[in-house]
């Protein structure tokens, strides 16, 4: 457990930092760029992430190997690395789940996927990220779950920014 408390406590300020953090922080990016408000969200959570794990592995450089040396759980060391290991889990799967929840397919978009779908292949074959969100919010334990009890921790599902790309004309020097 002593080598654990650092990565527990790094996931649980990842989740929750993210959580609380991405809205506003991600609209301020989205209104200061040019990016839409889904690239912004999930861009500020998957860097406040990227964030708080360099600020943790200083902490760990410097602190580490006076916790492994310490003694603090003494008896309840193993049963408790086992519950940290189970809370790791459990941030991971959250920070996964919030990421793949930050996309909402509006009805028109499913219909013209599953329409391009049958055109080009024949039949649904390949599901598509709508399908995942699907089984994975809807029909799956865990993902049902942390949709109805811990939506806080998950990115606010967000409509995609679609342009189209526009070549810039070729201009020789």
């Amino acid at each position: 457990m002593s080598q654990e408390l650092v990565d527990v406590i790094q996931w649980i300020v990842i989740i929750c930092g993210g959580a609380y953090l991405y809205l506003p922080v991600g609209e301020w990016f989205a209104a200061t760029t040019s990016s839409g408000l889904l690239f912004s969200y999930t861009a500020v959570y998957l860097g406040l992430a990227v964030i708080i794990k360099i600020f943790f592995v200083t902490v760990r450089r410097g602190v580490g190997g006076k916790l492994v040396g310490s003694d603090v759980f003494k008896g309840a060391e193993y049963y408790l690395g086992m519950f940290a290991g189970l809370v790791r889990f459990a941030c991971v799967l959250i920070m996964i789940l919030a990421v793949l929840h930050s996309r909402y397919f509006t009805p028109a978009e499913i219909a013209a996927d599953d329409k391009m779908q049958k055109e080009v292949y024949g039949s649904d074959f390949f599901p598509g990220l709508h399908a995942l969100q699907l089984e994975v919010f809807e029909n799956s334990l865990s993902g049902n779950f942390v949709q109805k009890q811990l939506a806080f921790l998950l990115i606010k599902p967000t409509v995609g920014k679609s342009e189209k790309f526009k070549q810039r004309e070729y201009s020789p020097l």
